[in-house]
């Protein structure tokens, strides 16, 4: 499985996902279960090391989840700046 590929994101975005939202030690992708595991699903595809994990895609992680929640944020400022000219509209 060529890293870059598609899938190949999709997986790795996924497993990163699992570590940090549930708290899974990074050690994870040494353990030789979690290989063996991994292999069955997809046998193409290399787990990312601990290092590249924590430099790389922890940090890519957290920067995609800044920025929806930013964006969601910036939708509510809209409908409350929406809001309240609305309202101060009504009361002219």
């Amino acid at each position: 499985l060529k890293e870059g590929s598609p899938l190949h994101k999709t997986i790795t975005e996924s497993l990163v996902r699992y570590i940090c939202m549930d708290f899974q030690p990074l050690s994870t992708v040494e353990s030789r279960w979690f290989k063996d595991y991994t292999a069955a699903l997809n046998n193409r595809y290399a787990l990312p090391t601990r290092k590249r994990i924590t430099k790389e895609l922890i940090p890519n992680l957290f920067e995609t989840l800044k920025q929806e929640k930013l964006e969601l944020l910036s939708c509510l400022d809209k409908g409350l700046v929406q809001d309240q000219i609305h309202r101060s509209t009504m009361k002219l």
